[in-house]
């Protein structure tokens, strides 16, 4: 299976110099690295079967030119692996070896270490800033020198990975490499996982003497896979409406077998499931152990088999020590584990380079989300988050609003295309933008709290650090600190109130073509926003354009009104979201 490479071409700054010449390796002095013949032969999964990892010495003596595509081929020669084509170097015109000699006289030695520092600078921007690779099975050993061979190639800000089906294990591989290295953004699209066999399953399998007792290692993955899909199918129907199966329809019909046209009709088109997701729990009911495989299935069925699911971990319930109390000053959030979540959050975790970071069609659900939302909420470099097409409802919003009570770096968080209802959103608006108080005595409470916090922001501020910086010399985007604020006015009937001004850093929250429906919601949301929320392709977004159009006339009025005499252009300002509604 042979993937595509797509290279873009931003000249990169200029590689170490030490890479200049290489050395030899220590246990073959007569030899230099890129002289070792590279394994012969076409790749195929599998190929490189026989290797656990890469042998420590010979990683250890690898001197990196800095060059990805080059790196990888030399260091997959040297540990005679055979590297997936994906990422090996791309056949091209053959590329000038040096260039032009100065006019000023120099040594041999300088003109040919200067030649051959030009030459890998050439071959560097000729690389590109951007790796991308699609719709190819990657395997572990091609994995394993990506890891070695990342942090050093600094040409490179961008890795776009898209369906090439990573497991955990390849996933675990990848982030390694992320973490030294100067990548930015970060890609990995159409990729959902799968259970994985545990370690004490994977330790079983190897003392397995028989093969059933293989089948039957997998033969428990495959339930615990099924469970999973059922649990995250039932709040899925949730979404739709109902609470448990059949609620909608009367007691004769749900016992009425359904051919998987008609389940679709019920589910996607009556309910607004996905197709594909009521169409994988017809597939899983239709097999034993729950069906015969004749091709129908009742929705009495479906009902029986929802109820008798085990609770899904933390089923429904919010993070009591992550939620943060009004009154409470920022405590670090707790992280949380799971088999299929983490190894997605790993890649925001506090230690990741990442600043622009996309999870799309990934097929993440509540638990999912509950790991990403823990390691978001003390990532320190994130500006942006792509969630976009994945199954994350309203209580996966929770998570994602607590620990945007943390975070004050993210200017982007994209959630189109999932199954966030108004009360999603509603939660999620709680905590950015500005909330209106009442209580005089919660007021001073805040106020005190967010006084001491700026004393010990400004204490801080005399022994920090410098901005930390990436292997080219480039500043890591980092927020600065961030602290509420609270101000005390009148409302319109000339009551007293006082407006908290809490998270106002992002700018941008996607939410289209999720189903809101509550167009009446929204607009009690909207005066308290500070960024954009884009609404389109909603079934809610036809009744607010009106609305919204005369909010934006009133603004306009007022302005008009407010403006001195002989000014051309008063400045129209909109108080809370800009509503992007088609």
């Amino acid at each position: 299976i042979c993937g595509g490479l797509v290279l873009g071409f931003m000249a990169p700054k200029k590689a170490a110099a030490s890479a200049v010449v290489e050395d030899e390796l220590p246990s073959r002095p007569d030899s230099k690295l890129e002289a070792l013949p590279p394994p012969s032969g076409a790749w195929f999964y599998g190929v490189n079967g026989h290797i656990d990892d890469l042998d420590s010495f010979t990683v250890k003596a690898f001197k990196p030119t800095g060059v990805f595509q080059d790196d990888f081929a030399r260091l997959c020669g040297a540990a005679k692996v055979l590297g997936h084509p994906a990422l090996m170097p791309v056949p091209s015109k053959a590329r000038p070896d040096s260039v032009a000699a100065s006019s000023r006289p120099q040594s041999r030695a300088y003109s040919q270490a200067a030649s051959e520092d030009a030459n890998k600078e050439s071959k560097a921007s000729a690389a590109g800033s951007v790796l991308s690779v699609q719709s190819s099975l990657l395997d572990s050993a091609s994995m394993r020198v990506l890891k070695v061979v990342l942090p050093t190639a600094l040409h490179l800000e961008v890795v776009r990975i898209s369906g090439c089906s990573l497991d955990a294990e390849l996933l675990g591989l990848l982030r390694a490499g992320l973490t030294d290295s100067t990548i930015q953004t970060f890609h990995l699209d159409w990729n959902p996982l799968e259970i994985p066999l545990g370690e004490d399953a994977i330790a079983a399998a190897k003392q397995v003497h028989s093969l059933q007792d293989v089948d039957n290692l997998e033969r428990e993955r495959d339930k615990q896979q099924t469970i999973r899909t059922l649990q995250s199918f039932r709040e899925e129907l949730e979404v739709g409406l109902v609470c448990n199966c059949g609620s909608s329809s009367s007691s004769s019909s749900r016992i009425i077998p359904l051919s998987l046209t008609s389940w679709i009709s019920v589910f996607s088109d009556g309910l607004g499931v996905q197709t594909k997701d009521s169409q994988h729990a017809f597939d899983i009911l239709d097999q034993p152990p729950y069906g015969p495989g004749d091709g129908f299935v009742s929705l009495a069925k479906l009902q029986e088999v929802l109820l008798q699911l085990p609770a899904a971990p933390d089923d429904g319930q919010v993070d009591a020590a992550m939620a943060r109390p009004p009154t409470a000053g920022p405590e670090p959030t707790p992280q949380f584990f799971d088999v299929l979540g983490s190894p997605f959050a790993k890649f925001i975790d506090a230690t990741s380079p990442l600043e622009m970071v996309s999870f799309r069609c990934c097929n993440l659900a509540r638990l999912e989300a509950r790991a990403i939302a823990a390691s978001l909420a003390v990532n320190p470099h994130l500006r942006a988050l792509n969630l976009w097409g994945n199954r994350m409802g309203d209580r996966a919003a929770k998570y994602l609003a607590q620990a945007l009570e943390y975070n004050f770096g993210l200017l982007f968080l994209g959630l189109g295309n999932n199954l966030v209802t108004h009360l999603g959103l509603e939660t999620l608006c709680r905590v950015l933008g500005t909330t209106r108080l009442t209580e005089k005595k919660e007021a001073e409470k805040l106020a005190k709290l967010f006084a001491k916090q700026e004393k010990d922001i400004e204490k801080a501020k005399k022994n920090a650090p410098p901005p930390p910086r990436d292997a080219n010399d480039r500043e890591r985007y980092t927020p600065a600190p961030h602290v509420d604020s609270i101000e005390e006015t009148t409302d319109s009937s000339g009551a007293k109130c006082w407006i908290w001004t809490r998270n106002n850093v992002l700018k941008t929250l996607n939410v289209e073509r999720c189903p809101i429906a509550d167009g009446a919601s929204v607009l009690k949301l909207q005066p308290m926003g500070t960024g954009s929320l884009i609404l389109r392709s909603t079934p809610c977004a036809k009744t607010l354009l009106e609305p919204w159009k005369n909010i934006q006339l009133e603004a306009q009025r007022k302005a008009h009104e407010s403006a001195q005499e002989g000014e051309a252009a008063p400045k129209v300002q909109i108080t809370g979201w800009t509503l992007i509604l088609e």
